[in-house]
């Protein structure tokens, strides 16, 4: 096992490196582009430095409203517009499952904080082929619990649904799977989004016998903002600020296994980390992290470290 991770460790590392290059590049073409619509050199563009097909999109791009774009207004903007465009993706690539195809069992909409009427407290279930509950099965003991692994969507924390969940990949290896949906920044801020998760994960721990799922091997999966959060339910499962009071309670949160895609590990050091050439002020006032925390990272340092799993 220690080889196994070691070498899926070196094989990310190399992935990464390769992305850092293919990032780079980007980044000085993009600033090439920029150099060259700069007709005065002053730094800066104005609506008319801009590309005819590009205008429409000026004043959006203009957060601070001054009448003009720098490149890193322009990069934010362009940035905005990718996690857009991955939220889409992952819609279009929802899952298609349906209860009864090819014996899977599918249960949508579950609320995992009872009594309450907020829509984001609610999961989705889906149970492998043969694992799926029998109502009329008089023996229940006599199905095998299964792993599960749940999905906790990105989207800067700001947007996205637990419909569009990869993992029920996994149904085939005999796993069941939960994908859950949290409130957004939107909603409230941190630690509500993690109060949620683990809520989520104290629900499902409490109602495993009913959803054939071994309490002992419950493990998640998210991708950026979840990423962040599957982080920190794997980090802080034994710290009492984070677990929250909603939902069931006296039953543990801890997880038994995290995989994390690229999620933010530590706020207060993102924009050190990305350099000059970053694509996004993650200190700026109305960044996914800032939005997140409710104030800009720096001037909330306490929330900052707080919100990072590496501190835990």
């Amino acid at each position: 096992m220690f080889v196994r991770v070691i070498c899926t460790a070196l094989g990310i590392v190399a992935i990464a490196v390769v992305a850092v290059s293919a990032q780079q590049d980007e980044s000085d073409q993009e600033q090439r582009w920029f150099d060259h619509r700069d007709a005065n050199g002053d730094g800066v563009l104005t609506v008319n430095e801009m590309p005819e097909q590009m205008r429409r999109g000026f004043a959006s791009a203009d957060t601070d409203g001054n009448g003009t774009l720098t490149i890193a207004e322009i990069r934010q903007a362009r940035a905005r517009q990718q996690e857009r465009q991955m939220g889409q993706r992952g819609e279009s690539r929802q899952s298609v499952l349906q209860s009864g195809e090819a014996g899977v069992e599918v249960i949508r909409d579950i609320a995992y904080v009872e009594d309450d009427a907020h829509e984001r407290h609610k999961l989705d279930i889906y149970l492998p082929a043969d694992a799926a509950s029998d109502e009329n099965e008089s023996d229940s003991a006599s199905r095998e619990p299964r792993p599960l692994v749940v999905w906790v969507h990105g989207g800067g924390w700001r947007n996205g649904d637990k419909r569009g969940t990869p993992a029920t990949t996994l149904l085939e290896h005999g796993y069941v799977v939960a994908s859950i949906n949290y409130r957004l920044s939107g909603h409230a801020i941190f630690p509500a989004q993690v109060h949620d998760c683990k809520a989520a994960i104290r629900w499902l721990r409490a109602n495993a016998e009913t959803y054939n799922i071994d309490p002992q091997r419950i493990g998640v999966w998210g991708s950026s903002a979840g990423g962040h959060l599957v982080a920190m339910l794997g980090t802080s499962g034994d710290d009492d600020t984070m677990e929250g009071q909603i939902g069931v309670t006296g039953v543990s949160s801890r997880v038994q296994a995290v995989c994390d895609w690229f999620g933010p590990t530590d706020f207060t050091v993102m924009n050190r980390q990305a350099g000059a050439q970053g694509a996004i002020d993650h200190d700026r006032s109305n960044s996914p992290e800032s939005l997140l925390l409710g104030g800009p990272v720096q001037q909330n340092p306490d929330a900052a470290r707080a919100a990072s799993p590496i501190v835990y």
